[in-house]
């Protein structure tokens, strides 16, 4: 598993239901599934995965709260080679904020150019 760290706060994207969200674009290296998790000491992230479709539609794939253990969230998805994945690190309602640990499987899934929308942070800085 790779290993990205984000921060989440009030200056980052927000979803319609208020909540703020950190997104890592991925493009699939292989046909088969992939596994994602993320976790963080401070707050209970949701993970939401998104497919890019090839008509510019984007379609939910995949949602978890809670799945990987205490409050990680932790989802299996099928992926298809080449096809672009968002993968979205939410807040619960209200405002909390932190680093939150982004995992995916480097065998399956690829950075794909897009990045965080909030800036990486150091592993160092987590806690």
């Amino acid at each position: 598993m790779t290993e990205f760290d984000s921060s989440i706060g009030s200056s980052s994207p927000q979803l319609d239901d208020g909540g703020h969200y950190s997104m890592l674009g991925l493009v699939a290296l292989k046909t088969g599934t992939a596994k994602i998790t993320a976790n963080s000491s401070y707050f209970d992230p949701v993970v939401i995965v998104e497919k890019l479709n090839n008509d510019g539609s984007i379609e939910v794939v995949g949602q978890d709260d809670d799945g990987g253990g205490g409050t990680d969230s932790k989802l299996t998805l099928n992926i298809v080679s080449g096809t672009h994945y968002n993968v979205l690190v939410t807040t619960p309602q209200g405002d909390p904020s932190g680093l939150v640990a982004i995992h995916y499987q480097s065998d399956a899934l690829s950075p794909d150019g897009r990045g965080l929308h909030t800036p990486p942070v150091a592993a160092a800085e987590r806690k």
